[in-house]
């Protein structure tokens, strides 16, 4: 889990504080606990809102001491906090120093979703120590849970404001989380993003762009002229760009999997907000949905506004060299019959997401659209009532291991539903269980054989039940033999079979033995 304001307020010292504005906001990730009194904070003025000196998800305290009667400047300063990105004010002596929180001030705060927590009126004797110490615990006991560093990264990311998005505040989330410095530079070591913990150490990027590849013998090495100092140096590579992340830490060296989570966290941002801002979105959600990450999928899908909830329903398009081109084909055709949509190219396949289509004559339509504008061939899979994640990959695993025998087996078919892929894999399991397995079903032909003795009669059965859904006139049509050939040679195979061939469920194994057989032929 995360931190946010809300968790706050189950501590011991804020126990009796009261939410008075801004609850839209209780969701916010606290990274971190500050105090402010200074009522000439920068970013009163409206220019520094954007600037790049993002500190951000700080619960802020602050009594007002040096600001207890100027309305403007309270007002201003929670403009400020909010814009920033912080995660809300904890608001100290109300009734002592501040004789009470003007009104235009409750509803900026509520406005912009920013909360406003007020500690029991009227009471000297708070410590803000108490507060920052209870914070503090529960942050520090976070971060050492179980939760992914990168599942967290995200959240924060994604609850700041739009302009707060952006490589630069996810490489300060970063050092926040790590309590390191961090540093990223272009493949020549120049210096894109840099930031410092402590803040002291602002500027070691000068001392890191020294650095070469013949000083990294082992990862990490001791940081010249820094006391008990390891940096990090790991490649990030985004659509054959390299770029250099530099991880500077003090006392102690970090675990292996809070560097590879801080690597994969800045090669998102990189995607999502690099020269190529925007265009990767979709990708990483897809990937998020596929390899069963829900956080990533849902803290992703917030940042970009995405009903990601109301999918539950993949179509898979396979067995072409595809583009982006026709990804954005795909998606323009799925959104005139979708209100949720998210596509793109993974592995060799299109993934499409989508809502519901309540209707069957839709899906065939778009079904048929999608095959006009690609103007190729595709076989395409459609699996729907997916309820997770983890069923989305269960279906994308079934489906990537078994579509080439479904259209193997089911040649003239194209469109593929769960049914047919679960039923091509069940004939390849049995194929591979070995001969004792395919013997069980394939004796249904030798008993046939056995009594007509001709070839024939088991090609029209394996077109009737497998290309012809059990129709004589279809058959007919697709053997070039006439109907009435094809209904006196059901018939005589269901005299020999002793059931009726096409009804359920006494065919079920006869369907698989044809399936079985052209699997082996």
């Amino acid at each position: 889990m995360s931190v946010t304001v809300k968790n706050l307020l189950k501590l011991p010292s804020l126990a009796n504080a009261k939410v008075i504005a801004g609850k839209g906001g209780l969701d916010k990730i606290v990274t971190a606990v500050s105090v402010l009194e200074t009522m000439e904070y920068k970013l009163i003025d409206d220019h520094d809102y954007f600037n790049d000196e993002f500190n951000g998800c700080e619960i802020i305290i602050t009594g007002f001491l040096n600001g207890a009667e100027d309305i403007d400047a309270q007002y201003n300063l929670v403009k400020g906090l909010a814009l920033s990105g912080e995660a809300g004010l904890i608001l100290y002596y109300v009734g002592v120093i501040v004789k009470k929180v003007d009104p235009s001030i409750i509803k900026l705060a509520d406005e912009l979703k920013f909360p406003i927590i007020v500690m029991p009126y009227k009471r000297t004797n708070l410590r803000y120590s108490e507060a920052i110490t209870d914070i503090m615990g529960l942050i520090i006991r976070d971060q050492i849970s179980v939760e992914p560093m990168m599942v967290t990264l995200l959240e924060s990311i994604s609850k700041l404001p739009a302009h707060q998005q952006n490589v630069g505040t996810m490489i300060r989330l970063i050092s926040k989380r790590l309590g390191a410095s961090v540093i990223l530079t272009t493949d020549k070591n120049k210096t894109l993003y840099e930031a410092a913990w402590p803040s002291e150490l602002t500027g070691i990027h000068n001392d890191v762009e020294k650095l070469t590849d013949s000083d990294f013998k082992a990862n990490p090495i001791r940081m010249p002229g820094l006391e008990d100092a390891l940096v990090y140096k790991e490649d990030v590579n985004i659509s054959g760009t390299r770029y250099i992340l530099y991880i500077v830490h003090v006392s102690g060296a970090l675990a292996g999997i809070l560097i590879q989570q801080a690597v994969e966290a800045v090669r998102i941002a990189l995607k999502l907000w690099g020269k190529d801002k925007g265009e990767s979105v979709a990708t990483e959600i897809v990937e998020a949905i596929l390899t069963d990450q829900p956080v990533k999928m849902r803290s992703l899908s917030a940042m970009f506004n995405l009903d990601i909830e109301a999918v539950d329903s993949m179509w898979v398009l396979n067995g072409e060299q595809f583009s982006a081109e026709n990804v954005r084909q795909v998606s323009d055709e799925a959104r005139k019959f979708c209100r949720t949509v998210c596509v793109d190219l993974y592995k060799d396949s299109i993934v499409l997401f989508t809502d519901t289509i309540k209707r069957r004559a839709d899906v065939d339509a778009l079904r048929t659209n999608i095959e006009t504008v690609l103007d190729k061939k595709v076989s395409i899979s459609y699996f729907t009532n997916l309820k997770n994640t983890g069923e989305v990959r269960s279906a994308y695993l079934l489906n990537y291991d078994s579509w080439r025998d479904a259209a193997r087996i089911m040649p003239d078919k194209g469109f593929f539903v769960r049914g047919d892929i679960e039923f091509a894999n069940s004939c390849r399991q049995i194929v591979e269980s070995g001969v004792d397995s395919i013997s069980e079903y394939l004796n249904l032909f030798d008993i046939i054989e056995d009594k007509k003795g001709n070839d024939d009669y088991i090609e029209t059965l394996c077109t009737f039940l497998l290309d012809a859904n059990s129709n004589v006139q279809t058959t007919s049509e697709k053997m070039f033999v006439h109907k009435n050939t094809i209904k006196y040679r059901i018939k005589t195979m269901s005299d020999c079979l002793g059931f009726a061939i096409g009804a359920m469920p006494g065919s079920e194994k006869l369907f698989k033995a044809c399936g079985i057989k052209r699997l082996i032929d």
